[in-house]
């Protein structure tokens, strides 16, 4: 094989010789190196992405319960408003009204 110039991990053509042996080692060893590096890294950010899906996952469904909530709260306020038991008083609080009971007295 002939040696590529833009690639140490390459064998020389000719002998070899300790020097090179030892450069195409710590070529080899570079090469490794990044190569595991890579390989955490892309399973550092997949895990990553994967959690980040996950919570993404929650966030919708607990967007859900909020507006399916706030659709239901909006309604029964409706409702209660609708009402003859809920009167507004001067500072713009709603408060139920006393409503007689049967065998009740009035306050």
């Amino acid at each position: 094989m002939e040696n590529n110039i833009g690639d140490p991990l390459v064998l020389p053509s000719g002998p070899i010789t300790q020097s090179r042996a030892k450069r195409y080692g710590a070529a080899m060893y570079s090469y490794v190196q990044d190569q595991v590096s890579q390989e955490l890294k892309t399973k550092h950010l997949t895990s990553i992405v994967r959690n980040l899906k996950a919570h993404l996952g929650f966030l919708y469904c607990w967007r859900q319960v909020l507006k399916e909530w706030h659709a239901h709260a909006e309604w029964h306020a409706q409702a209660v408003l609708e009402s003859d038991s809920w009167r507004l008083v001067k500072c713009g609080e709603a408060r139920p009204c006393r409503v007689a009971r049967p065998g009740h007295a009035r306050a």
